[in-house]
């Protein structure tokens, strides 16, 4: 009954309508329609789009403010992909290294001095001027300065992770230092003249370290010339027991210059243009990766 009234007056109404429009002749006639002004929106919603696109920051601005140059940015990720993939230690580069460090230093200090000013700007705001967006100047600074912290630690990781490895050969490098060595050991890839003084000191302790923990672990109980981990002469190991970065492993390969013909086999030549991308023995380019015309990806 309630849907059939509601039904009835609509019907009612539309009679109405048709009425008043014919004006029982049926001429039209025209309805006239009041304009109205839109409405207008208050000072706060009309700054809106403002708000919305711009971050306002008393020291956004600066022109003082440090730039890391991407140059810089391409030749430590190069290094860091460089060291990850090859399978000995590369010379260590310690003009990147100190630049990296240097350059982290100044942008951690940056970055506080940034938000300690927003913090300041945001409280001296009204709510109507206060930025919408869910960033802010300085954390754009920290993800930047996380990317470099990231490849600065991944570069110095790999090189530890090797040293680690080959303990014992950078430890028996260091006391040959001075003298030649016997005629039955031979160190066919030295690696202790590539690492800085502090990565030797490193090598050397964890050497000893090894050692004690072979002593007590049940070492001690074998002949005294049985009881080193470096060759010993005559009656002990010789120079099998040290371990040696594997130089046959196939590695990837982006040549950054023309290499021109290479030898990648004893019997077997092969033309590398730049911007190659190779599949490879590490030995056969290695010269060219520590001169850094290619890169390992």
């Amino acid at each position: 009954m309630f849907f059939e009234d509601r039904l009835a007056d609509t019907s009612d109404s539309e009679s109405s309508l048709k009425e008043v429009v014919n004006n029982g002749d049926g001429e039209h006639r025209s309805i006239e329609v009041p304009h109205r002004h839109p409405p207008s929106l208050p000072e706060s919603s009309a700054q809106l789009p403002s708000r919305l696109g711009s971050v306002s920051s008393p020291i956004a601005d600066e022109g003082n403010a440090p730039k890391v140059s991407a140059s810089f940015v391409s030749s430590l990720v190069q290094a860091t992909e460089n060291e990850r993939h090859c399978p000995d230690i590369l010379l260590y580069p310690a003009a990147l290294i100190d630049t990296a460090v240097g350059l982290i230093a100044h942008q951690q200090e940056r970055v506080r001095q940034l938000s300690e000013a927003e913090k300041q700007a945001s409280a001296l705001e009204s709510p109507d001027s206060m930025s919408l967006l869910p960033f802010k100047p300085s954390d754009i600074m920290s993800l930047e300065l996380q990317r470099l912290q990231f490849f600065l630690c991944e570069l110095l990781r790999c090189r530890l992770r090797k040293i680690e490895a080959m303990c014992m050969s950078i430890y028996y490098e260091g006391l040959l230092e001075g003298g030649a060595p016997p005629p039955e050991v031979e160190i066919r890839s030295p690696q202790r003249g590539f690492l800085s003084h502090n990565e030797r000191v490193v090598a050397d302790r964890l050497a000893v370290a090894s050692r004690q923990a072979a002593l007590q672990a049940g070492l001690a109980g074998a002949p005294e010339p049985l009881q080193h981990l470096v060759p010993h002469p005559p009656d002990g190991e010789g120079g099998e027991v040290l371990p040696e970065p594997d130089l046959n492993t196939y590695v990837f390969g982006l040549a950054l210059v023309d290499l021109g013909v290479v030898r990648v086999g004893e019997y077997a030549e092969q033309s590398i243009q730049s911007g190659d991308l190779f599949l490879m023995p590490y030995w056969t380019f290695r010269p060219y990766v520590r001169a850094g015309q290619v890169r390992l990806v």
